[in-house]
């Protein structure tokens, strides 16, 4: 079997894997499966390397589950999709206790909830499922290459040049020109700093 796309392949694998939840009695919801950055990634720091949607957040009421495309071994991707399957199976308000936890170890995903990896049984089962499944039509993609440059801040800090008071403003109200301190320096006579402010 050749699949020409991520989608294709991942959604052939789900409708392979449906059956085990079916005999823990579980049925899948309507999904739709993807590769994606996950949210909050940046940069090389990809925390998470796969992440499922409930359909509450979806236009047309679809579970989406997507694959970080730092991943590329077959197994590998296979099993993060078995553990988003789950997510989607027994909801996502049970994060990664109670009934999560029970269907993941009877998938026989093991390890700590949160990351969980494929036991040596399921390993040789996904091993299989890939040979059917055939080639995974993907390249990682490694996000520390990215060749973005961290942005800096934007931020100027501004300091009063007489008593030290200091601020933070954007570069656009520096080149409006400086202001002079406010700084109350006394409460009793309200009597003002009146220092230059100035960017350091």
């Amino acid at each position: 079997m050749k699949h020409l796309t991520r989608e294709t392949y991942l959604q052939a694998a789900t409708e392979y894997l449906a059956p085990r939840f079916a005999k823990l009695n579980y049925t899948l919801p309507k999904t739709r499966v993807s590769v994606g950055i996950p949210g909050g990634g940046k940069g090389g720091k990809l925390k998470s390397i796969g992440e499922c949607w409930s359909h509450l957040a979806s236009a047309d009421h679809t579970t989406e589950i997507f694959i970080c495309p730092s991943q590329s071994d077959p197994v590998s991707v296979l099993a993060i999709l078995l553990h988003e399957l789950v997510h989607a199976a027994v909801g996502l308000e049970c994060k990664h206790k109670g009934p999560f936890k029970r269907i993941a170890l009877a998938m026989g995903l093991e390890g700590k909830m949160t990351a969980t990896t494929p036991g040596e049984q399921l390993a040789s089962d996904l091993l299989e499922l890939s040979h059917t499944l055939g080639d995974y039509p993907h390249a990682a993609l490694d996000t520390s290459k990215s060749g973005r440059k961290k942005q800096g801040t934007r931020m100027v800090k501004l300091v009063c040049d007489d008593c030290g008071w200091s601020c933070r403003t954007a570069q656009k109200n520096v080149d409006l020109g400086t202001p002079t301190c406010g700084v109350i320096i006394d409460k009793k006579t309200g009597c003002r700093c009146g220092g230059s402010i100035n960017p350091v």
